[in-house]
């Protein structure tokens, strides 16, 4: 991902292109692209992990999402690695503003629907599950004017929200 960040951006300073690859390799994405993959039902867990949630759970998706990718350089070598990420990972800095500013999902779909006079998104909790510090939520992000709801789930209502507003963005694609 740093060559992605290096190939598209080779003007960015050094410290926009770490947050370029940060902002696409990290837990919340890694797990979502774990999700994309059903990866969770792929897993092997205890007894206990499994009945507590562990295939959904965001700790968990996003370490099995390292151990596949580093599967597929060990197996398939550095281009297919290459491909793998290229294929289902978003491009750096695809989500960066002016000035190399990291704009998060919530924050570009408000600027979109901003942009556009359109309502702002509205997030609703639909549920929390598990219980203490391995909570997890899931929310629904609604574009009431233009009928669209999407949902995310994560470790935090935060996280959940991001999620949620990524799947909105990506529903606006065809019309931006």
């Amino acid at each position: 991902m740093a060559e992605e960040a290096w190939n598209a951006w080779p003007d960015a300073s050094e410290g926009d292109l770490t947050i370029m690859r940060a902002a696409v390799i990290n837990r919340t994405v890694l797990s979502e692209v774990a999700v994309a993959l059903d990866l969770g039902s792929l897993l092997e867990l205890g007894a206990g992990e499994a009945k507590s949630g562990g295939r959904q759970r965001e700790s968990v998706l996003s370490t099995a999402m390292e151990a596949l990718i580093a599967a597929i350089y060990l197996d398939g070598g550095l281009d297919a690695c290459r491909e793998f990420v290229k294929t289902w990972f978003p491009a750096p800095g695809e989500n960066f503003g002016e000035g190399g500013v990291h704009k998060d999902n919530k924050s570009r779909l408000q600027e979109l629907m901003q942009s556009q006079r359109r309502a702002l998104p509205g997030y609703e909790v639909l549920e929390i599950g598990g219980s203490g510090h391995e909570q997890q939520f899931r929310v629904k992000c609604m574009l009431a004017e233009l009928k669209i709801a999407t949902e995310g789930s994560g470790a935090s209502r935060r996280a959940a929200e991001q999620m949620a507003a990524g799947r909105a963005l990506a529903a606006l694609e065809p019309e931006e």
